[in-house]
Order: structure tokens, then sequence, then C-alpha cells
């Protein structure tokens, strides 16, 4: 579900403006509608570290570079994906991550991604992880992803990864 937030504003003697109260609830057009940002479901797969790499500190924070070869579906079609991602640990214990990959289909069309998300920990080795990715293919099976953003949900725990993917609207 995707929330708005209204915001009352107060003006104060000097010009400068007072939020006085705020009411969070879900995002309705003029109508009342609901509106739903994320798309329709585009992917799913289940994956395994294959290789993890402890990198130099460069005065971000501790960075970690994982790769991660994954199966499943995208755009309803049976895909082969490997990914390698940088992982940098923040002030506060959340992960900024950026990465790069690739996909393969059954019928071996390619297409390739960038994506950036940021993570947080829900337990000892386990991370959970909402991003983007930015896709480029000349496949004919998965042309619809060019062009479009797509949203992700990840969970990794243990070396072990779970995953979806939507289109954003």
């Amino acid at each position: 579900m995707t929330f708005r937030t209204d915001v009352d504003l107060e003006r104060s003697p000097a010009y400068h403006w007072t939020v006085t109260s705020v009411d969070v609830g879900p995002c309705t057009d003029p109508i009342g509608k609901e509106i739903m940002m994320l798309g329709e479901q585009i992917g799913e797969f289940t994956g395994q570290a294959i290789s993890t790499r402890v990198l130099e500190d460069i005065g971000l924070g501790p960075r970690t570079e994982v790769t991660d070869h994954q199966v499943g579906t995208l755009c309803g079609v049976q895909v082969d994906i490997t990914v390698t991602y940088v992982g940098t640990i923040r002030p506060g214990g959340t992960v900024a991550g950026t990465g790069t990959g690739f996909v393969v289909t059954a019928s071996g069309q390619t297409a390739t991604f960038t994506g950036t998300g940021v993570g947080r920990f829900t337990a000892p080795g386990h991370l959970a992880w909402r991003g983007a990715l930015f896709y480029e293919t000349t496949s004919d099976e998965l042309s619809s992803l060019n062009g479009i953003a797509v949203l992700f949900e990840y969970e990794v725990a243990d070396g072990k990864s779970e995953g979806r993917l939507s289109e954003w609207k």
C-alpha cells in the first residue's frame, strides 16, 4: 500500500512555517480512489551468494562486495541472473548498495541491469533490501523492461536470497 502525508502548516509572525500536525493515510485520487504506485509483480527469484569479498574502507564505511546467482522468472520467462553489488555500512547501521548484473533466458536471450538500494539488518547475517533496477536489452522476451524503473524487495539470510520485482508506474 502507498501512503500519503498531509501536513498542516502554521505561519509564525516572522513568516516562517511550522508543522502543527501530520496525517498519514493511503494515497487517493481527487475522487477518493486509492492509488497504487507499484505495478504488477514482474519477477520472483531465489539465489545463493557465490562470492564475498571485504573491500578497503575508502572513508565511507566498511564495504563488502557480493556476487549472487539467482534463478526464477522475469516477465513470465525462466531466467538465470548473476549480480555483483557493493554494500557500504553507513552510520546508523543501514547499508547503501549499488550493483550491476545480467540476465540469461532459457532461450539464451540476455539483458543487463544496474541498481541501487538500501538494506537494513533484521538479524545477524540477515538483510532486507529495497531499491530500484534499470534494464537494457535487445531481447524480444524481456523488451518490456526497457525504459521502466523496476523496484526490488530482497531478503538475504546467511548467503541465501529471495526477491520480488515490481514495475514502478
